[in-house]
């Protein structure tokens, strides 16, 4: 198996110190290659009610994928960088005020993401829990939602704040009925500490998402979101609008896979 060796159970652990940024500097750097080249700016602010919702590919690799939030694998070369995030709250609309990269992997065993979450105050990142399934809204948090069948209603939802705590939940009815945190996929993910930020990387397997009456679609319900709480600042890939919510699925982008052979 690639990327899910270890035990699958996701661990929620503070990380003990200050990992400075130099000592995953090349790795991450190599991750990081698409932050300066975003073209095509649109005129800021965007309307999020009438821009495109955007469509992103998830590349295969053939190499073995370690969580541990290094990003040092070169398979994470290969995957197009997402690297717009646009403002929910509080300025809809506006281009999101830190940096985000992410990047999405897949093999026969799972899905692969993982992004650079950069922050100009990394001394100050929230952390409010480390219990799995911590309220989202209070803290830090990279989360993104999966809506593996074309009815874009119901989707998983998985998230992560910086000191490692995890949470998952699955969403149903386009956010239109109550969110269930109670459900629990077997996934990992770690993250790690920086000067610059923070990093994720976390691996779902395929086995967590598998939906009744799934088509085998190559086309997936798909958005990230990136949250700092100290600025109450949301900014998402596939923009929401102020009253909108990342488990809307209606609103959410596409992520496109070349083949599905056996997940």
């Amino acid at each position: 198996m690639t990327g899910l060796s270890r035990s699958c159970g996701l661990r929620a652990v503070a990380l003990v110190g200050f990992v400075p940024g130099l000592v995953f500097f090349g790795a991450q750097e190599a991750f990081a290659q698409g932050l300066g080249g975003v073209t095509n700016q649109p005129e800021w602010p965007i309307d999020p009610a009438t821009y495109p919702r955007p469509t992103h590919p998830a590349m295969r690799t053939t190499g073995p994928i370690l969580i541990d939030g290094r990003l040092d694998e070169a398979a994470w070369e290969d995957g197009a960088p997402i690297t717009r995030f646009i403002q929910s709250r509080p300025d809809v609309g506006h281009p999101a005020t830190e940096g985000t990269i992410v990047r999405v992997l897949y093999d026969d065993e799972a899905l692969y993401i993982a992004a650079i979450c950069y922050d100009t105050q990394p001394d100050n990142l929230t952390v409010m829990s480390l219990e799995r399934d911590f309220p989202p809204l209070e803290s830090d948090v990279f989360s993104f939602v999966l809506n593996p069948n074309p009815d874009r209603l119901d989707s998983f939802l998985f998230y992560m704040n910086p000191h490692g705590a995890y949470g998952d939940a699955r969403t149903f009815d386009d956010n239109r009925a109550p969110v269930d945190y109670a459900w629990d996929a077997l996934a990992e993910g770690e993250t790690q500490l920086t000067d610059f930020g923070w990093t994720v990387e976390m691996a779902i397997p395929w086995s967590a998402v598998r939906v009744e009456g799934d088509d085998g679609s190559l086309e997936w319900g798909f958005n990230v979101q990136r949250r700092i709480l100290r600025i109450n600042e949301s900014s998402t890939w596939s923009p929401l609008g102020l009253r909108e919510y990342q488990p809307t699925v209606s609103r959410a982008g596409t992520l496109v896979f070349r083949d599905r052979r056996d997940f």
